[in-house]
């Protein structure tokens, strides 16, 4: 382990790894780790989870990423904004509120599992 990593380590209390995951993120962080740079994905305000605002996230259209100490963590985001489930636009508008925010990855609606019943057959012979 070089000594950057160990400093970095010895700061971190506990599991890093689990330091690193519960840490509040915003958008570019959550975007920078998704393929096609985050393109396509489907996010979300973690204030608006929190708030139980079902169906309200943005669909990722567009990113331009700032590079700052080498890390893509600042730049501009577009895409289309849903509330309650209905698109609000038809062309992509820039994403307020991405480095004030928390941000994470859309889950979709929390649905309970819908148990499928098991066929059953019976034969008889005669």
């Amino acid at each position: 382990m070089s000594k950057v990593a160990r400093e970095f380590v010895s700061k971190l209390e506990g599991n890093p790894l689990q330091t690193y995951i519960q840490r509040k993120k915003n958008l570019f962080e959550v975007l920078n780790v998704q393929k096609f740079n985050g393109v396509g994905s489907v996010v979300q305000q973690v204030r608006w989870d929190e708030k139980g605002f079902a169906g309200c996230y943005w669909k990722v259209k567009k990113v331009h990423f700032k590079n700052i100490d080498g890390q893509p963590i600042h730049g501009k985001a577009w895409g289309f904004k849903f509330w309650r489930g209905k698109q609000l636009s038809d062309i992509p508008e820039r994403i307020p509120g991405t480095l004030k925010y928390d941000w994470h990855l859309y889950k979709g609606p929390q649905t309970p599992e819908k148990e499928t019943p098991i066929e059953t057959t019976t034969t008889t012979t005669a």
